[in-house]
């Protein structure tokens, strides 16, 4: 709409021609069993219907942060590629105490890659010196689920 006039087009918004695509070769793939079908067409489906909020997630983000983000500017970025067991958790322990140079988002920050929930998330929960631990955090979200559940 206006926003994405504004804007641009967020990322990960899917075009509903690309899921009708995405579906006819799930439908018609010959080497996927029912069972896989399925499971692929829900989550095509799936990926469509959420489509819309992470292209609103994303917009809120420029709207809010856009201008500051847009003024930063990083030098010299490092980034590290390892293969499995090659010391690459000691490396980044290492880095990671240089808290003024160093940033690295966890899981799943990249999975909801917002800044503004990530702010709305620490002023709810807190942050590493205030607020919550993390065995408190754990058990409060926890707290619903039976031991054995867990």
């Amino acid at each position: 709409g206006i926003l994405s006039l504004l804007y641009g087009r967020p990322p990960k918004m899917v075009f509903p021609s690309q899921t009708w695509r995405y579906l006819r070769y799930t439908i018609n793939g010959a080497d996927l069993s029912f069972s896989s079908r399925i499971d692929l067409m829900m989550t095509i489906i799936l990926h469509l219907a959420t489509s819309p909020v992470s292209g609103l997630c994303w917009l809120l983000d420029e709207i809010i942060y856009g201008k500051q983000l847009n003024s930063l500017s990083i030098i010299k970025p490092l980034f590290v590629l390892s293969a499995y067991r090659s010391a690459s958790t000691e490396m980044a322990r290492a880095l990671a105490k240089d808290t003024t140079r160093f940033v690295a988002p966890n899981a799943i920050m990249c999975a909801f890659p917002y800044l503004w929930l990530w702010k709305l998330v620490t002023w709810i929960v807190g942050d590493d010196n205030a607020g919550m631990s993390l065995d408190e955090m754990n058990g409060y979200l926890n707290k619903n689920f039976t031991k054995e559940s867990l």
